[in-house]
């Protein structure tokens, strides 16, 4: 009589694996030979993922949605999604049908994929930015890095599931903000715990937007900042953000550029 294959506890199989994080080639080949490592090991396989978004690479959303089609555990998977704009104004149908397969996004990352200040938000067609704009509303979303890419600052007042902001260059955030006049605060109010901004331009435009009775988003109760300073006249704006999370900031760094 063959005794029954003994099953190791999910816990220690996932233990197993996160050892292996850097190592693509072994979870991937671990996931293919042992039933019992296939979880743990597309569960960090699909954890974060890049794509590059253009009318080129849909055979790749193609081939991910189908996939994720097959087995509609690995897009819950995916917590950190990183995406990369290029020239390509349009993107294909079948980016908006994968986004829609990844029910987790924990983190979402927005930058130019040549690291230049080329990306404009307002150049991009409906096909690139209703899809990430879906992104930033869904209540899962809690962190938001934002690099080369001239998105609009007033979208944050209306993410009040938003926890975590880092804006990776001095160039984004450069439009006039238009807000809805009320003295009265939104029904659902959401508080940023950590900020990371190197421009004191974008320092100041985000207090404009998140300091104000109609903002859905407050920065009242940052526990972590960071931030960089360049010029004498640039210190106000950073010690009215200390001012006003005074009393629960508990993580501070500030970089000093300032010359002679």
């Amino acid at each position: 009589m063959v005794s029954p294959q003994r099953q190791l506890p999910l816990e220690l199989l996932l233990a197993i694996s996160t050892e292996r994080t850097d190592d693509v080639r072994t979870l991937r080949a671990w996931s293919s030979v042992s039933s019992q490592f296939r979880d743990p090991c597309q569960q960090l396989l699909f954890r974060s993922i890049t794509l590059e978004l253009g009318e080129d690479n849909e055979p790749i959303y193609c081939r991910l949605r189908d996939i994720i089609l097959s087995n509609s555990r690995i897009g819950s998977y995916v917590e950190t999604l990183s995406l990369l704009l290029y020239d390509d104004r349009e993107v294909a149908p079948s980016f908006a049908e994968l986004v829609d397969l990844l029910p987790e996004i924990r983190k979402l990352t927005l930058d130019d994929g040549y690291g230049s200040s080329e990306g404009t938000w307002d150049q991009f067609s409906d096909s690139i930015t209703e899809p990430i704009l879906y992104l930033m509303s869904r209540p899962q979303l809690q962190s938001l890095c934002i690099g080369f890419v001239d998105i609009p600052l007033d979208l944050l007042s209306v993410l009040p599931q938003l926890k975590h902001l880092e804006l990776t260059t001095n160039w984004g955030f450069r439009r006039e903000l238009h807000f809805v006049s009320s003295s009265h605060p939104p029904p659902n109010r959401g508080y940023l715990e950590t900020l990371s901004v190197r421009d004191t331009q974008e320092c100041n435009l985000i207090l404009r937007a998140l300091h104000n009775p109609s903002s859905a988003l407050s920065i009242s109760r940052l526990t972590k900042f960071e931030g960089s300073i360049c010029s004498d006249g640039e210190v106000p704006w950073f010690i009215r953000i200390l001012d006003l999370a005074s009393e629960t900031l508990t993580s501070l760094s500030i970089t000093l550029q300032i010359g002679e």
